[in-house]
């Protein structure tokens, strides 16, 4: 994975990592922590303007009801051109019986032109039109298949591309 963020970060301008739930170690220490030479990591709740888009990034937050404040934050602020939220949350349509779950009905989606979350180890875009699911980098289970990898938004042709990780074992 070192090899591949560093291959990443030198064709880009910006790199940026938020960490999600399997990153944390305490709630002030996460392991994307040794990449902070190579790229940009959130820890806490950020925006990023470039080149006509605000970047919104919520790294995970445990309590529901903090996730929806922190979107709420975001909201009041003044912007223009796209808006993108990248946050870690699952939603209750698909973990119902979960309490950490977000109820997407709580938060206001049209504020955002696409929400980019996590939790599932799956890339998904099937389960709502504005909310992709990116998914992850390696299998995390023996049970898992098919592509891991990352996602690539180019804010400027506002445009999303997928690029698979070919060193993820296969089990």
């Amino acid at each position: 994975i070192v090899e591949m963020f560093t291959k990443i970060s030198k064709m880009y301008k910006q790199t940026i990592l938020i960490p999600w739930n399997h990153d944390c170690i305490s709630s002030h220490h996460n392991i994307l922590d040794i990449f902070n030479s190579l790229m940009t990591v959130f820890s806490k709740p950020t925006f990023v303007d470039v080149e006509g888009a605000r970047l919104f990034f919520l790294p995970y937050i445990r309590e529901p009801e903090d996730f929806y404040a922190a979107v709420k934050s975001f909201e009041s602020l003044d912007c223009l051109g796209k808006k993108y939220l990248f946050a870690h949350f699952w939603d209750t349509k698909t973990v119902s019986v979960d309490p950490d779950a977000i109820d997407l009905t709580k938060v206001n989606l049209a504020f955002f032109d696409r929400v980019f979350t996590g939790h599932f180890h799956a890339p998904t875009t099937e389960l709502s039109e504005k909310v992709i699911y990116v998914g992850t980098l390696l299998n995390k289970r023996f049970r898992e298949s098919g592509k891991k990898g990352c996602w690539l938004l180019d804010t400027v042709k506002n445009d999303i591309s997928f690029y698979e990780n070919p060193l993820s074992p296969a089990f």
